[in-house]
């Protein structure tokens, strides 16, 4: 039993070796055009979230100011369909922007990363910096986007096990009103027991809930999308 106990430990050294080599590796140390030093630590990278043909998601992670450990973990998506959330990050409530008149990059005031950790992604797979080795690998459907999104939270937090507990939220805008309630209700409905228990809620805004309805009429569908979706969870 000794023995075996040693050759878990061994091997859980090693994984947690390998997880730590490739964040260093993922870790953003500076940004062009910006000379102070950033707010808060922030990694970048790939997440395979299909591999038979060859889907990966691009994230931008950057970590709360204020206590990472124990602020809560946003997730953001674009809309479009097919804007990149990385558009979010540095035009709206990233930590910093882009000035194309001065060329340079600044703090943003703004910004929600001085109470919560966010993960920008560009979703699905062939938006912005994502990618597929196979046309078969972009994801052709609301729903198949949700799949591939759930995949990527659950290899995410492998990448960020120390993150696992903190409170999960899922958020986007404009067509982000289609993204986030089908993310939400996999995790939800999923059998991954860690994602739908670090769900604390999601947020929407100027959500599209049906490309076919007037733009007046969205506000109440995506009422009646909370309803259905806290029903679920009861239960």
């Amino acid at each position: 039993q000794e023995g075996s106990m040693a050759g878990t430990i061994q091997v859980l050294a090693l994984v947690l070796f390998a997880v730590a080599g490739a964040l260093a590796q993922q870790q953003i140390t500076s940004l062009p055009l910006y000379d102070g030093e950033l707010a808060s630590d922030m990694y970048s990278g790939y997440v395979n979230v299909n591999a038979t043909n060859g889907g990966n998601i691009f994230y931008w992670f950057v970590e709360s100011e204020n206590d990472p450990a124990n602020d809560p973990i946003l997730m953001w998506m674009q809309g479009g369909p097919g804007c990149a959330g990385t558009w979010g990050m540095w035009v709206e409530m990233g930590p910093y922007r882009l000035d194309p008149f001065q060329q340079s990059v600044q703090l943003n005031d703004y910004r929600w990363t001085r109470d919560a950790n966010m993960i920008f992604i560009d979703q699905p797979a062939g938006v912005g910096f994502s990618y597929s080795d196979s046309i078969k690998g972009d994801a052709s459907g609301d729903y198949l986007a949700a799949e591939d999104n759930y995949t990527f939270l659950q290899e995410w937090f492998k990448l960020f096990p120390s993150f696992a507990e903190n409170d999960l939220w899922i958020v986007g805008e404009s067509y982000g009103g289609v993204y986030v309630p089908t993310l939400v209700n996999q995790i939800v409905t999923g059998n991954d027991t860690q994602l739908s228990n670090s769900l604390t809620g999601f947020m929407v805004g100027n959500p599209v809930i049906n490309c076919e309805l007037p733009a007046g009429q969205n506000f109440h569908r995506s009422e009646e999308h909370t309803s259905e979706l806290q029903s679920l969870r009861k239960s």
